[in-house]
């Protein structure tokens, strides 16, 4: 009985302590996942929705829009080549009794498509962060923090960055 006791009250002890420290039920499952590098970059969406009020040149539009039209030319033949190396990994794994030398090694294939994927995003990110002065970078994060930035995700920090500006701003 003893024992019974002990272990009802450490696990009341334990769910205090949850509970003490826990959000209320179901705000965690709201909060948007945290990115510590796309915190760091601009959204191209992001810097021609507030092209204005960062006094963005010509110059820096015309080389952010050809940038941006360059990277999604690339990353469409990536994701035909990410799509020819992908389906045989399904093929593969489609089998009663997959071969996992032979999956990991066609998942390799797939990881360094996906890397070609990433560096190309990434170096776009770094790209358009270097075209913009520190002045407006700074701009650009106010801009991002206010609730009516943008309010879709691609402008909230810990979105990736996306390489295609939407139609509206082409």
């Amino acid at each position: 009985m003893r024992f019974v006791r002990h272990c009802l009250r450490a696990a009341t002890l334990a769910v205090a302590l949850l509970a003490a420290g826990a959000l209320p039920a179901g705000a965690q499952e709201s909060l948007p996942p945290v990115d510590p590098i796309a915190e760091q970059m601009f959204a191209p969406e992001l810097i021609l929705r507030h092209q204005r009020a960062i006094g963005l040149s010509d110059a820096q539009k015309n080389a952010l829009v050809a940038d941006v039209k360059r990277t999604q030319a690339h990353l469409i033949d990536v994701q035909w080549e990410l799509q020819r190396v992908a389906d045989p990994l399904v093929d593969l794994l489609g089998k009663e009794r997959p071969d996992e030398a032979q999956a990991l090694a066609q998942l390799d294939k797939v990881l360094a498509v996906e890397r070609d994927v990433k560096r190309s995003q990434l170096g776009l990110a770094i790209r358009l962060r270097n075209l913009l002065s520190a002045e407006q970078q700074r701009q650009l994060r106010e801009l991002r923090a206010l609730p009516t930035a943008g309010g879709g995700p691609a402008t909230r920090p810990g979105s990736p960055p996306s390489p295609v500006p939407p139609p509206s701003s082409r």
